[in-house]
């Protein structure tokens, strides 16, 4: 029986996100590969601090800062998912999780903003992207374009395949 409940509470914590109305996001990991080319891509600097948004396992944080001074601050709401990207970041002090909600937290200080997030997330995002973020920062959007903003820029695969509006 305490195994039951042990499972349950599991699933409970894995899937809580899911209950809430504004949050309709599943995880689902970027590519390693894709991620090469983000970050041949972006060529941080010590001075950027880049968020990612639905963070997940802060795999996408850990591999796009790595051999940079950069900062990175990854918003994860899934406890479970939060606490899986807390012990993959132990000892990486330039990174930091914050348990949340990203509709709800303040985006003003990223210089590169990272979502793999549906289309419908990123439709409600882009107002708050107009609102918070300044002309500079870079926004990436993995897989879906952002209604409502226009791409500066699109990274693309060996094979042409779109990746990354920016």
């Amino acid at each position: 029986m305490p195994f039951i409940l042990v499972i349950g509470l599991i699933l409970l914590l894995i899937t809580f996100p899911f209950y809430l109305p504004q949050f309709k996001v599943i995880f689902f990991p970027t590519s390693k590969k894709h991620l090469a080319y983000l970050k041949n891509y972006l060529k941080l600097t010590d001075s950027d601090i880049v968020y990612d948004i639905g963070c997940g396992n802060g795999r996408v944080l850990k591999n796009i800062i790595s051999g940079t001074q950069a900062r990175g601050v990854g918003i994860e709401l899934s406890p479970l998912v939060y606490l899986a990207a807390k012990l993959n970041l132990l000892g990486i002090k330039n990174i930091r999780i914050i348990w949340g909600d990203f509709f709800k937290k303040d985006l003003s200080g990223s210089t590169v903003l990272y979502c793999f997030l549906n289309k419908k997330a990123l439709e409600k995002l882009a107002p708050k992207f107009k609102k918070e973020l300044n002309s500079q920062t870079k926004i990436v959007a993995y897989i879906f374009k952002i209604p409502g903003l226009k791409e500066a820029d699109i990274v693309k695969d060996s094979r042409g395949q779109e990746l990354f509006y920016i």
